[in-house]
């Protein structure tokens, strides 16, 4: 038996400032923003699984998962997360349905590529960056501790 080792990926740590920081201050915002999921997604609404990404859904999951780890910079301004809503669209998508099985269950998903834009003032579009990037670390839609919902994001352009 022959095993190759894979070069190791340096894996590099950060705190939620220096995060935040960077997308909220440094880095320059993007008004497009691609989504590839990665792994199966699904999103759940009314009790009912939703396999079609919204504005509505993916801007709500992104702040519920960003909510869960800050110690510092919450989301919690309804205001802004409404307007985050209203002022993001989606410009194209490429998704196929699935189904991702987990513990006897069956639930319907996609996998694909989901494409957004975002309008507004500086600080909102910095914000949606923020929570767009963060969707890497924590996954998008229902059960990512199970590994759904894994994500690559990509800013395509300001």
């Amino acid at each position: 038996m022959e095993l190759e080792v894979a070069k190791a990926q340096e894996v590099k740590s950060f705190s939620e400032t220096e995060f935040a920081e960077k997308y909220l201050v440094t880095e320059p915002y993007a008004t497009k923003i691609r989504i590839t999921h990665i792994t199966p997604c699904s999103f759940k609404s009314n009790e009912q699984y939703t396999i079609f990404p919204s504005p509505h859904l993916i801007i709500k999951s992104a702040v519920q998962k960003w909510n869960l780890y800050p110690e510092k910079y919450s989301v919690n301004d309804e205001e802004a997360i409404e307007q985050l809503i209203e002022n993001t669209r989606i410009q194209s998508y490429n998704l196929r349905s699935t189904r991702y099985h987990v513990k006897g269950a069956v639930i319907p998903s996609f996998i694909g590529d989901t494409t957004i834009t975002v309008r507004g003032p500086e600080p909102l579009l910095q914000l949606i960056n923020l929570l767009m990037m963060f969707l890497e670390f924590s996954g998008l839609g229902m059960k990512t501790s199970l590994g759904m919902g894994g994500c690559k994001i990509e800013r395509i352009s300001r």
